[in-house]
């Protein structure tokens, strides 16, 4: 048991344990102005300044003048850097003070009356029989019968009634008939919004009348649009303005895009722009627009010729109706023409090249007209071009040592870093040694999938037999150089392709001897030094 002798204390707590745990408001009740009387005792005020206790009721009295002016302190509750007086009680009751916390009941109601407040404005209205039914007049009178008027008497002929909509549909219809290139109209870019990046092109139609040649068709298109598109446009803009002669052809795939000087000189020394590439990619703001069947490309079929080099070294000589198809689909009538077998396990693929490109394969989707050339050759995949001089006597080389003559080995397994296994098949020749996977459609393997590789003849500088299997098989490893040091590959294989593989690559490697092969043997005698000192320590 405890015992208070401060009257002032007891007070303020009895004050305060109603206002922490009363919510009805009863607790405003108990203490009244005249018992705040008795924190302004002179005991009180003593007590006050020995504990050193900021509150507010340690203001003079005479500032108590009404009930409602008192509002009762806490001896427990002290605010760090309160001033003393009265600046402590308007910190504890001011805005930055302390709130009596609301009752649910409280919440629960503002809830109720915030729903009922955003219910919908509906009436429900309950479906009720009549008592007293109508009678048949009484229901006509309701709905009576609307006489319409005779229109086969009347002599007027009836005025139909169109839209504004409809006439505009009807003229769009006429003039879409008349501009053949009207789909290409939606690539204005005047109306393009402020991110977009546009471009603005000077086109000089080349089949315009002498006079008006040296006026461009000035075009607004965006970034993103593609040359072909970019014609069509153009096309559409040459009908739309009037221009003189009308064009020949209906479809844009008979026009292209030349480089032209600002006089509207058209450039016929420089190819033309790729139909299949984004105009972004040109830097050029001044173009001539060029009509091709003007231009004589096919006036006979003759121009209409192509010859196409299979891989074996042998040619086929197609007449095409037109040079406007794309690369892979000159390639599949080359195939089918030709019926070119394919491997039992896996689908060779091929590339197209142009003569005077070696090494660089053609985009599929790029048309014939566009490279001005009318040879092709068709490789494999990750394989190189034959000489024009061994095409004629490639088939007689029967010799795997011969290092002009490009070899494949199939049923290869090459060694991964998990020590598994993966078919592969070897492509070897002069100067190359290449790697490319079988397909494989089951992905139960977790590893990684053999990726196609291709080393130059000059980067290898060792081939060895490593370990012949009882089974048959023999591993052979190839060395090569790598950006820092050294690098391998272990493949495996029956004796006799392991054997015909290794002699091959030497006799490669003697009639091209390189420096790397020097400094691959230097290597390894000082690694045989540094091993043999080792042991003698």
């Amino acid at each position: 048991m405890a015992l208070y002798d401060d009257p002032g204390w007891l007070l303020s707590h009895i004050a305060h344990s109603f206002v922490l745990s009363d919510e009805t408001g009863a607790c405003e009740q108990v203490m009244t102005a005249q018992d705040a009387h008795a924190f302004h005792t002179p005991l009180a005020r003593v007590w006050a300044r020995q504990h050193d206790t900021p509150l507010a009721f340690l203001q003079p009295l005479e500032q108590l003048h009404a009930q409602d002016d008192f509002e009762p302190h806490s001896y427990d509750i002290r605010i760090p850097g309160a001033v003393r007086g009265g600046a402590a009680g308007a910190a504890l009751t001011g805005s930055t003070g302390f709130h009596r916390p609301r009752s649910n009941t409280e919440i629960k109601l503002e809830k109720m009356r915030r729903d009922k407040r955003n219910l919908p404005k509906v009436k429900t209205i309950h479906w009720k029989a009549h008592p007293h039914p109508l009678r048949p007049e009484e229901i006509e009178a309701l709905f009576p019968i609307k006489t319409l008027p005779d229109r086969s008497q009347s002599t007027e002929a009836p005025h139909p009634v169109r839209s504004l909509l409809a006439y505009q549909l009807e003229h769009a219809a006429l003039d879409s008939q008349h501009n053949p290139f009207s789909p290409f109209a939606r690539f204005d870019a005047k109306n393009a919004g402020l991110h977009e990046k546009t471009r603005k092109i000077q086109i000089y139609p080349e089949m315009a009348w002498a006079e008006d040649r040296g006026f461009p068709v000035i075009v607004h298109v965006l970034a993103t649009a593609k040359v072909t598109e970019v014609i069509g446009y153009a096309c559409w803009k040459y009908t739309e303005e009037g221009r003189q002669p009308p064009l020949v052809h209906k479809s844009h795939e008979k026009y292209t895009l030349y480089m032209a000087e600002p006089d509207g000189t058209i450039e016929r020394e420089f190819p033309p722009l790729e139909k299949r590439e984004l105009i972004s990619k040109y830097g050029f703001n001044i173009l001539g627009l060029v009509d091709l069947g003007q231009d004589g490309e096919y006036s006979s079929p003759a121009d209409r010729t192509v010859t196409v080099i299979l891989p074996e070294g042998t040619f086929t000589v197609m007449e095409l109706d037109t040079l406007d198809i794309p690369v892979k689909e000159l390639l599949a009538r080359v195939l089918a023409r030709r019926k070119i077998p394919q491997h039992q396990t896996f689908q060779f693929k091929y590339i197209v090249e142009r003569k005077d490109g070696q090494g660089e394969a053609l985009d599929e989707e790029a048309l014939l007209s566009s490279f001005h050339t009318k040879e092709f050759y068709i490789l494999r995949a990750n394989s190189r071009r034959k000489n024009d001089q061994d095409l004629g006597s490639i088939k007689h080389q029967d010799s795997d040592l011969e290092d002009s003559v490009y070899r494949e080995y199939h049923d290869i397994q090459i060694r991964t870093k998990l020590h598994s296994k993966t078919d592969v098949t070897l492509g070897i020749s002069e100067d190359k040694f290449e790697v490319y996977p079988k397909e494989h459609h089951s992905s139960a393997r977790f590893w990684k999938k053999q990726k196609s590789v291709s080393f130059d003849m000059e980067s290898i500088v060792a081939c060895e037999i490593v370990e012949e299997k009882p089974n048959g098989k023999s591993v052979f490893r190839i060395v090569f150089q790598a950006d820092h040091g050294y690098k391998r590959h272990d493949f495996e294989c029956e004796g006799s392709a392991a054997t015909k593989i290794h002699a091959k690559i030497n006799h490669v490697m003697n009639l091209h001897p390189h420096e790397t092969r020097e400094e691959y043997q230097e290597y390894k005698e000082r690694k045989i030094a540094r091993r043999h000192t080792w042991l003698i320590k």
